[in-house]
């Protein structure tokens, strides 16, 4: 299956989508993924290859800074329903098969601290 990285975050007033297509990363390589985010604008660096620089386009109010840290997907996709009661998701898509390790998240290495619990 092809593997593409594709990056979605919001600010509070809509989505935003970045995603490399032109290459493949189910090449059973390592790979080294920075995305780098200042206000509304980011950066993405994979490898050696040069970056990928996304600035949303129109003239809209867009939040600068995330008030809040409400989720972190990494490796799926989730649809934008969810169960009222429960408020979990009901479907996850574009999973993500292989080896993620080394995310650090505002200096915070979240998936060793997940693993500690």
């Amino acid at each position: 299956k092809n593997a593409h990285l594709h990056i979605r975050y919001n600010l509070g007033s809509r989505d935003h989508d970045v995603g490399l297509s032109s290459a493949l990363l189910n090449d059973d390589k390592h790979h080294a993924v920075i995305i780098y985010r200042q206000e509304a604008n980011l950066t993405l660096y994979i490898d050696n290859r040069e970056p990928i620089y996304y600035s949303p386009l129109g003239g809209d109010m867009e939040l600068v800074t995330l008030n809040m840290q409400w989720r972190i997907a990494i490796g799926a996709s989730f649809n934008l329903l969810h169960r009222t009661k429960r408020r979990k998701r009901e479907q996850i898509y574009d999973s993500y098969k292989g080896f993620i390790t080394g995310v650090n998240f505002n200096g915070l290495m979240i998936l060793d601290m997940l693993a500690q619990v």
